[in-house]
């Protein structure tokens, strides 16, 4: 990861290069999974879609004579938008145990697949047991970012995945949830059973609910690989530097909100949706 630093850093040359973007080869900011994947409405569980929205959701709309975009809850380096988000329901009222992909713009989420007693994306956890509630995961596509910022998208990805850690806790303080985090996880092993190939990045995982000893093991999913971007550069270094970082030897368990919060629920979700 260190030599990832060195070749990434901005000097007086890099920042005067004049980097362009290639205008035909736009990525798309929003992952849909194909209609085969049911769908659940947002009003099946209108606790589950406030903590969602207010983690991740759409909050303007920018329109131009050359098209439209539309800014969210969480910031983002350029408006680029390359993390998605992944739900895992268990015990959660009007939901089916499952691990489901949220869509930002529809605030519907789309099952990818249905739970077995003895399945959970805790079976990537190094440590842990089961969560009788969420886990989250977050992860970037990471030619979003690249097209702007070239072989630098890496170190963008990663602050996105962090607006969105702060996103969760402060939406799990408005919901009256608990948040954790887990960093240490197999994701090679996630990478491969989600169908992300290397062009989709797992981050980083949260936890709201109660967690037990008990263990299970990982989702037998298979599923194939969806196209999150459109269009696709593959950048080996970004690919390499990621796996090299992925399993980090010293990190704590992040735990959530270590700070109370010093505003009222109501007010700090209306300044979130701003």
């Amino acid at each position: 990861m260190n030599d990832y630093h060195r070749q990434t850093i901005h000097t007086w040359e890099s920042v005067r290069s004049g980097r362009g973007m290639d205008w035909e080869r736009q990525p798309e900011v929003f992952k849909y999974y194909p209609p085969e994947f049911a769908t659940v409405s947002p009003d099946v569980c209108a606790r589950l879609r406030n903590f969602l929205h207010l983690c991740c959701g759409i909050t303007a709309e920018k329109v131009y004579p050359g098209g439209r975009y539309f800014l969210r809850v969480n910031p983002s380096a350029g408006a680029l938008y390359p993390c998605e988000l992944y739900v895992q329901s268990r015990g959660e009222s009007g939901l089916v145990d499952g691990i489901y992909h949220f869509e930002p713009l529809t605030k519907r989420l789309r099952l990818l697949y249905v739970l077995k007693p003895e399945e959970g994306l805790e079976g990537y956890f190094h440590d842990g047991g089961v969560v009788n509630g969420l886990v989250v995961l977050v992860t970037a596509v990471y030619y979003r970012s690249s097209w702007k910022y070239g072989r630098r998208a890496l170190r963008y990805c990663l602050l996105d995945g962090g607006h969105i850690l702060g996103a969760m806790e402060a939406a799990a303080y408005c919901t009256a949830r608990s948040c954790s985090w887990i960093t240490r996880f197999d994701r090679q092993r996630l990478q491969k059973d989600f169908g992300f190939s290397t062009r989709e990045l797992p981050l980083v995982m949260g936890t709201s609910g109660k967690q037990s000893s008990d263990r299970v093991r990982r989702p037998q999913m298979g599923l194939d690989y969806v196209n999150g971007s459109g269009v696709f550069c593959r950048d080996t270094v970004i690919e390499q530097a990621f796996a090299q970082a992925s399993s980090p030897s010293v990190c704590r368990r992040g735990k959530g909100a270590e700070v109370p919060y010093s505003v009222a629920k109501a007010e700090l979700k209306s300044i979130i949706l701003r």
